[in-house]
Protein backbone atom coordinates (compact mmCIF):
# COMPACT_ATOMS: atom_id res chain seq x y z
CA UNK A 1 0.00 0.00 0.00
CA UNK A 2 1.03 3.58 -0.07
CA UNK A 3 2.67 3.39 -3.34
CA UNK A 4 5.29 1.11 -1.97
CA UNK A 5 4.38 -1.56 -4.47
CA UNK A 6 3.87 -4.66 -2.67
CA UNK A 7 1.49 -5.72 0.43
CA UNK A 8 1.20 -3.13 3.04
CA UNK A 9 -1.07 -4.46 5.18
CA UNK A 10 -3.03 -7.42 5.64
CA UNK A 11 -5.80 -8.86 8.15
CA UNK A 12 -4.38 -11.64 11.70
CA UNK A 13 -4.96 -14.86 9.98
CA UNK A 14 -3.50 -13.84 6.33
CA UNK A 15 -0.37 -15.46 5.47
CA UNK A 16 -0.11 -15.50 1.53
CA UNK A 17 1.90 -14.63 -0.25
CA UNK A 18 4.93 -14.83 2.12
CA UNK A 19 5.59 -10.92 1.29
CA UNK A 20 2.03 -10.59 3.67
CA UNK A 21 3.64 -11.87 6.54
CA UNK A 22 5.44 -9.12 7.71
CA UNK A 23 3.01 -6.39 6.40
CA UNK A 24 0.96 -4.52 9.14
CA UNK A 25 -2.37 -6.44 11.07
CA UNK A 26 -5.18 -4.32 10.00
CA UNK A 27 -7.73 -5.95 12.56
CA UNK A 28 -9.13 -9.78 12.08
CA UNK A 29 -10.49 -11.16 9.10
CA UNK A 30 -13.80 -10.84 9.82
CA UNK A 31 -13.07 -7.33 11.60
CA UNK A 32 -11.04 -5.16 9.69
CA UNK A 33 -10.29 -1.68 11.54
CA UNK A 34 -11.14 0.92 8.31
CA UNK A 35 -9.34 4.10 11.04
CA UNK A 36 -6.38 1.55 10.96
CA UNK A 37 -6.22 0.61 7.03
CA UNK A 38 -7.31 4.22 6.16
CA UNK A 39 -3.70 6.08 8.19
CA UNK A 40 -1.95 3.44 6.20
CA UNK A 41 -2.92 5.30 3.13
CA UNK A 42 -2.95 2.13 0.42
CA UNK A 43 -3.54 2.49 -3.08
CA UNK A 44 -6.12 -0.15 -2.77
CA UNK A 45 -7.69 -2.73 -0.32
CA UNK A 46 -9.28 -5.95 -0.79
CA UNK A 47 -11.67 -7.50 1.53
CA UNK A 48 -13.71 -10.81 1.44
CA UNK A 49 -17.06 -9.87 0.45
CA UNK A 50 -19.53 -9.76 3.46
CA UNK A 51 -21.40 -7.09 5.68
CA UNK A 52 -18.96 -6.01 7.59
CA UNK A 53 -16.31 -5.74 4.44
CA UNK A 54 -19.00 -3.89 3.08
CA UNK A 55 -19.36 -1.32 5.61
CA UNK A 56 -15.90 -1.09 5.84
CA UNK A 57 -15.30 -0.31 2.27
CA UNK A 58 -18.61 2.73 2.59
CA UNK A 59 -15.84 3.96 5.66
CA UNK A 60 -13.23 3.31 2.94
CA UNK A 61 -14.83 5.00 0.02
CA UNK A 62 -15.96 7.74 2.34
CA UNK A 63 -12.03 8.49 3.05
CA UNK A 64 -11.36 8.43 -1.06
CA UNK A 65 -9.70 4.98 -1.02
CA UNK A 66 -10.31 2.23 -3.38
CA UNK A 67 -11.68 -0.78 -2.31
CA UNK A 68 -12.08 -3.93 -4.45
CA UNK A 69 -14.45 -6.40 -2.84
CA UNK A 70 -14.08 -10.55 -3.70
CA UNK A 71 -15.94 -13.82 -2.81
CA UNK A 72 -16.19 -16.30 -5.82
CA UNK A 73 -18.36 -18.82 -5.97
CA UNK A 74 -16.45 -20.70 -8.63
CA UNK A 75 -13.97 -20.83 -11.13
CA UNK A 76 -14.84 -18.39 -13.61
CA UNK A 77 -15.96 -16.16 -10.96
CA UNK A 78 -12.36 -16.02 -9.93
CA UNK A 79 -10.52 -15.99 -13.05
CA UNK A 80 -13.48 -12.29 -13.59
CA UNK A 81 -12.21 -11.26 -10.17
CA UNK A 82 -8.52 -11.92 -10.76
CA UNK A 83 -8.84 -10.17 -14.10
CA UNK A 84 -10.59 -7.09 -11.91
CA UNK A 85 -7.97 -6.94 -9.60
CA UNK A 86 -5.22 -7.41 -12.82
CA UNK A 87 -7.05 -4.20 -14.33
CA UNK A 88 -7.08 -2.02 -11.12
CA UNK A 89 -3.31 -2.85 -10.32
CA UNK A 90 -2.51 -2.76 -14.14
CA UNK A 91 -1.31 -5.62 -15.32
CA UNK A 92 -4.29 -6.96 -16.73
CA UNK A 93 -2.54 -9.07 -19.55
CA UNK A 94 -0.43 -11.41 -16.47
CA UNK A 95 -4.32 -11.56 -15.31
CA UNK A 96 -5.66 -12.35 -18.46
CA UNK A 97 -2.89 -15.13 -18.98
CA UNK A 98 -2.98 -16.58 -15.42
CA UNK A 99 -6.87 -16.80 -15.83
CA UNK A 100 -6.47 -18.56 -18.89
CA UNK A 101 -3.94 -21.04 -17.42
CA UNK A 102 -6.74 -22.23 -14.38
CA UNK A 103 -9.58 -22.28 -16.85
CA UNK A 104 -7.34 -24.65 -18.72
CA UNK A 105 -6.01 -27.13 -16.07
CA UNK A 106 -9.04 -27.49 -14.47
CA UNK A 107 -11.15 -27.90 -17.48
CA UNK A 108 -8.08 -30.75 -17.84
CA UNK A 109 -9.00 -31.84 -13.89
CA UNK A 110 -12.15 -32.48 -14.88
CA UNK A 111 -12.27 -34.41 -18.02
CA UNK A 112 -10.14 -37.11 -16.31
CA UNK A 113 -12.71 -37.11 -13.52
CA UNK A 114 -16.34 -36.47 -14.83
CA UNK A 115 -16.94 -39.79 -15.80
CA UNK A 116 -15.11 -41.68 -12.58
CA UNK A 117 -18.43 -43.57 -10.89
CA UNK A 118 -17.30 -43.66 -7.78
CA UNK A 119 -16.51 -40.63 -5.92
CA UNK A 120 -14.27 -40.15 -2.90
CA UNK A 121 -16.27 -38.56 -0.05
CA UNK A 122 -14.51 -35.27 0.96
CA UNK A 123 -14.88 -33.34 4.09
CA UNK A 124 -12.90 -30.22 3.92
CA UNK A 125 -12.17 -28.91 7.29
CA UNK A 126 -12.53 -25.05 7.58
CA UNK A 127 -12.87 -24.24 10.72
CA UNK A 128 -12.66 -26.80 13.85
CA UNK A 129 -12.28 -24.52 16.85
CA UNK A 130 -16.25 -25.26 18.01
CA UNK A 131 -15.37 -29.31 17.63
CA UNK A 132 -19.28 -29.63 18.09
CA UNK A 133 -19.94 -27.76 14.75
CA UNK A 134 -16.59 -27.89 12.76
CA UNK A 135 -17.22 -25.54 9.31
CA UNK A 136 -16.86 -26.91 6.23
CA UNK A 137 -17.39 -25.55 2.74
CA UNK A 138 -20.84 -25.15 1.66
CA UNK A 139 -22.44 -26.94 -1.88
CA UNK A 140 -22.16 -23.82 -3.74
CA UNK A 141 -18.52 -22.09 -2.48
CA UNK A 142 -15.75 -22.08 -5.05
CA UNK A 143 -14.01 -25.08 -2.94
CA UNK A 144 -16.84 -27.30 -3.38
CA UNK A 145 -16.60 -26.74 -7.07
CA UNK A 146 -12.74 -27.74 -7.34
CA UNK A 147 -13.55 -30.56 -5.09
CA UNK A 148 -16.21 -31.97 -7.44
CA UNK A 149 -14.27 -30.96 -10.35
CA UNK A 150 -11.41 -32.90 -9.28
CA UNK A 151 -13.68 -35.90 -8.65
CA UNK A 152 -14.87 -35.81 -5.14
CA UNK A 153 -17.73 -35.50 -3.51
CA UNK A 154 -18.56 -32.54 -1.14
CA UNK A 155 -19.25 -34.15 2.86
CA UNK A 156 -22.19 -31.14 2.86
CA UNK A 157 -24.61 -31.24 0.12
CA UNK A 158 -27.67 -29.07 -0.75
CA UNK A 159 -30.18 -31.11 1.07
CA UNK A 160 -27.89 -31.15 4.27
CA UNK A 161 -28.45 -27.62 4.60
CA UNK A 162 -31.85 -27.05 4.75
CA UNK A 163 -32.06 -25.88 8.40
CA UNK A 164 -29.68 -23.02 9.74
CA UNK A 165 -26.14 -24.34 10.11
CA UNK A 166 -24.41 -23.25 13.25
CA UNK A 167 -21.44 -20.56 12.38
CA UNK A 168 -23.18 -20.28 8.81
CA UNK A 169 -24.65 -16.73 8.41
CA UNK A 170 -24.31 -14.06 5.89
CA UNK A 171 -21.18 -12.83 7.08
CA UNK A 172 -20.09 -16.96 5.92
CA UNK A 173 -22.24 -17.79 2.98
CA UNK A 174 -19.79 -20.19 1.55
CA UNK A 175 -19.25 -22.43 5.26
CA UNK A 176 -21.53 -25.01 6.39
Amino acid sequence: GGGAGGVGARGAEASFPSGARGGAVVGEGRNPDADTIAALKPDVVLLSDNKVARDTMITLSGKGIATLLFNPPNIAAVIAEGQTLGKALGVSATADALGKMMQTRRDAVQAKTETQRKRPLVFYEVDASNLDAPLTVAPNSFVAGMMVAAGGSNYVNAGSLAQHTPGSDEIDSPLA
